[in-house]
């Protein structure tokens, strides 16, 4: 019985899915299992799993900025595809992380909500947005951006201020500090 074997059985994970039906580019090779989650239960479930069989995770968004290897990626290729957006207060919005910006940006101009108009311009994810400090029109998540809640690489949601989050053109303490653990 091997360590993955788990994952095989694991609802909604399906092997060698073709990368490229997931990637805005049309590219890219297959993922060796693939799952699109909807939940952050079931999210934080396969992240802590596959780290305690030390099988390596990779987190995909709407794959507008991403180029796959042919050869594919090894290891568990998720896609979060929490789409929310639920209204806080008059001034905050929470916004899953498989929220495309241009649509959030959207419903909070319906919603007569200011601040995330240049999520307009920005085509992937909230998920990713945060990810890469991504902006347009001179702003950035960093300016908007209140707290997040990740997981960390064992799969323990965390919740971290604009602050913790270190941003800097481009990027985040996301990106440069827990992407490969």
């Amino acid at each position: 019985m091997s360590r993955a074997d788990w994952l095989d059985a694991f609802p909604g994970v399906s092997r060698d899915e073709p990368l490229s039906k997931h990637s805005q580019f049309g590219v890219g090779g297959p993922a060796q299992w693939f799952a699109r989650v909807r939940d952050s239960a079931t999210l934080s479930e396969l992240v802590h799993r596959s780290s305690d069989s030390s099988i390596p995770v990779t987190m995909v968004g709407a794959g507008s900025n991403a180029l796959i290897l042919d050869e594919g990626v090894r290891g568990l290729v998720v896609r979060f595809d929490d789409r929310h957006l639920g209204v806080v207060d008059d001034e905050t919005v929470e916004l899953g992380a498989g929220c495309m910006m241009p649509r959030a940006a959207l419903d909070c101009a319906r919603q007569g909500l200011a601040g995330l108009e240049f999520g307009i311009g920005v085509p992937g994810t909230c998920g990713a947005s945060v990810y890469g400090n991504a902006g347009a029109f001179g702003t950035e998540m960093k300016d908007v951006l209140v707290d997040c809640t990740v997981l960390t690489p064992h799969g323990e949601p965390l919740t971290l201020d604009r602050e913790a989050c270190a941003f800097a053109y481009r990027q985040s303490r996301l990106k440069s500090e827990l992407r490969d653990h």
